[in-house]
């Protein structure tokens, strides 16, 4: 992640005459820092960011920066802010055609309804985040609609179907990332349910070699 802020910030200073390109270098270089130092600390660069994206004046990366809010409003648990930004974040998708925005904001929708509890609509977010993520290709976007599909199958009591979407999640990690840990424990969580304590077992040992590191 350090490495990734540094490369972004030297991309900002190379970019600075491309409105284009500068305005997508401040999301990512925002995001980044919010990953590796908390979303408190990226917001210092939240002017900077907003400035860069007015001065460019397309749609798709207002879009992007509140869905962007959604998800850290949905990682604090804020529903209701984080509800508010997935409404713009959809009003302005209205006007534009892009496949991964729209899986993005599937995505964001998900983790609002899941958390809220209802599971019926967060099963309809998560397969429009399949469908969006088979169109685009995006690594990531596909990650997280497997995953997200593979918590419903799981929260139903569909087994069978939620190991195969999350081993297909699994496949589209970065070995030992947040996201392969994570995937692997819910993993685990199936093994335990269907009794298989030996799979259960090895997944653990797994985890914990990533732990050690």
């Amino acid at each position: 992640l350090a490495d990734a802020v540094g490369q972004y910030q030297a991309a900002a200073r190379l970019s600075a005459a491309d409105p284009e390109l500068f305005c997508w270098v401040q999301l990512r270089l925002m995001c980044s820092i919010a990953d590796m130092a908390g979303t408190q600390t990226a917001m210092a660069r939240l002017a900077t960011t907003r400035d860069s994206l007015v001065r460019f004046g397309d749609k798709r990366p207002f879009s992007a920066l509140h869905l962007w809010f959604a998800e850290c409003e949905t990682v604090r648990g804020r529903l209701d802010a984080a509800r508010h930004h997935l409404s713009i974040a959809e009003s302005l998708l209205t006007e534009i055609d892009d496949v991964w925005l729209r899986g993005y904001l599937a995505i964001n929708n998900f983790g609002v309804c899941y958390y809220a509890g209802d599971v019926s609509e967060a099963e309809k977010w998560a397969a429009v985040a399949l469908e969006c993520s088979a169109i685009s290709g995006h690594k990531g976007a596909r990650r997280a609609a497997y995953a997200n599909a593979g918590a419903i199958e799981f929260s139903l009591g569909h087994l069978e179907r939620a190991e195969k979407l999350l081993s297909l999640a699994l496949a589209e990690c970065e070995r030992g990332s947040t996201s392969h840990i994570a995937v692997l424990h819910s993993l685990a969580l199936i093994k335990l349910q269907r009794d298989d304590m030996v799979g259960c077992s090895d997944i653990v040992a797994l985890v914990d070699t990533f732990s050690d590191r």
